[in-house]
Order: structure tokens, then C-alpha cells, then sequence
């Protein structure tokens, strides 16, 4: 369920930078991820079902195509003039990408990502679980009544919608309490304030460890803990051949 396989079909993305998306894709990119795109979708997982979460072709064939949103990614140099009480609409970039979520049995399932290559879209991705953005996706609904007004951020494989509700701008993480330490504590189980997710990228900028990246998300929790399986089994493998030199040198010198 965990695993995301990307599709890279032989060509280089080129990304366009643009206006801030808000709301629905347009509806040639509707169109497009209704027919072809959904299809291809189909044709990706049917490759591996249990892989990416179903149960069989069957399960794979009976999917619906949910809401669609245009991607946005964090503007690491406005980020970094900019006061924590900043909107994050003023300091994001709509490329040209957009993320559907799948839906099996009417619940987000997985993703679909359209892009554009000299202005032909192309499926871009396919996999990867969308439960989590579905309980966000809910929750933002209950606070911001406009779904057709609310904005798509991804950064470091993070989607993070905002919405609005009396004037004010509230974000939700598609990330459950479990991966809460990727956003210091910000998850789906609650509505933040922009205030509160600029201030965690701003130290996640700020992080020595982010500077090849220009910053943004953390690439991982810093309270992960990863037992070194590579490591402790090279060590094993070097103290055995040790151990046998050792006993076959203490032979010889009693001979």
C-alpha cells in the first residue's frame, strides 16, 4: 500500500512556471485524465495489483476518477524573505502538473498526476496511497464550504491543501499523526494556519542539512529511527572473517 511507483515515460518533464492555480484543473485536463489518463492508470497497476493496494483487475477496473488539483511548489527564494504571518499563496508557483485522486469503492485510493510536455499531456505517475489526503481533503472541507476555491501545494512528496475560511487561510497536510514529525506536529487531524506551516519551513530552510535542496520540508522526520540492517550485516560479515583468521592463525602457531 506504501509503495509508489513513478512512470516516467521516456521523456524530461520540463516544468512552466505560472499564475498561482486555484480550484479545479481546467476541463481540457479533466477531459484528458477521464479518458487517457485514467486508463493508463489502469494499465500501470494492473501490472501489480497487491503492489499498489488492490485486490485484482477487477478491483483496478471498477476505480473513478476524484477532484483534480494544479500543482504548486514552494518558492524557496520567497520563502526566505518572507514574515511567518505571510500567506503561503504569496510565496508558492503553479507548474504544469496536475494530481487526481483515485477513488476505489467512492474513498481516495491512490494518485494520478497529469503533466504537460510541449504543451501534450502525458500521464506523469500512478501509485502511492491517497487515504491520508482524503482525511484532509474532509477536514479542510468541514472549516472552508468552497472546494472549488481550495490550493495544491507539494513539496518533498508532501500534498498540502489550503483553503479559506473567513478571510483567514487554513492548511491540512495529507500526512496522519504518524508522519506528523515531517511537519513538527502539523497533520490531518487538525486545520493550522498558514502562520503555523510557514514557520516550520522557514527552520526547515534554515537547516544545514537542506541546503543542496534550497530548502523546503524536511526530507525526513528527525525523530525517525531506522535500524542500519546494510551496516550491521557488513559488520557481521567482517568480525566472522576476523574471527576466522584469528582461529586459523592460532592453529598454525600451535603446530
Amino acid at each position: 500500500m506504501k509503495k509508489f511507483v513513478a512512470l516516467l515515460l521516456m521523456f524530461i518533464l520540463t516544468i512552466s512556471f505560472s499564475s498561482i492555480a486555484l480550484g479545479k484543473a481546467p476541463d481540457d485536463i479533466d477531459a484528458f485524465a477521464a479518458s487517457e489518463g485514467i486508463q493508463t492508470f489502469k494499465e500501470i497497476v494492473s501490472n501489480d495489483p497487491a503492489g499498489y493496494g488492490y485486490n485484482g483487475k477487477e478491483d483496478i477496473e471498477n476505480v473513478q476518477l476524484g477532484e483534480g488539483f494544479q500543482v504548486n511548489y514552494i518558492d524557496p527564494a520567497k520563502l526566505k524573505s518572507t514574515e511567518s504571518k505571510a500567506s503561503i499563496k504569496s510565496i508558492i508557483k503553479a507548474v504544469d502538473q496536475w494530481d487526481y485522486v483515485v477513488l476505489s469503492n467512492g474513498k481516495p485510493k491512490s494518485f494520478l498526476t497529469i503533466g504537460k510536455e510541449n504543451n501534450e499531456l502525458k500521464v506523469i505517475s500512478a501509485g502511492g496511497s491517497a487515504v491520508d489526503f482524503g482525511v484532509a481533503y474532509d477536514k479542510l472541507l468541514s472549516y472552508s464550504l468552497d472546494k472549488n476555491n481550495l490550493t495544491l501545494v507539494v513539496d518533498k512528496g508532501i500534498r498540502i491543501l489550503l483553503g479559506n475560511k473567513d478571510n483567514d487561510e487554513i492548511v491540512v497536510p495529507g500526512i496522519s499523526s504518524k508522519k506528523s514529525a515531517y511537519l513538527d506536529g502539523i497533520d490531518n487531524a487538525r486545520v493550522s494556519t498558514s502562520a503555523e506551516l510557514i514557520s516550520v519551513l522557514k527552520k526547515a530552510q534554515e537547516d544545514p542539512d537542506q541546503a543542496k535542496d534550497s530548502g523546503g520540508l524536511v526530507s525526513k522526520p528527525s525523530t525517525a529511527t531506522h535500524f542500519p540492517w546494510n551496516a550491521t550485516l557488513i559488520s557481521l560479515v567482517v568480525a566472522f572473517v576476523a574471527v576466522l583468521i584469528f582461529v586459523k592463525k592460532t592453529k598454525y602457531q600451535k603446530r
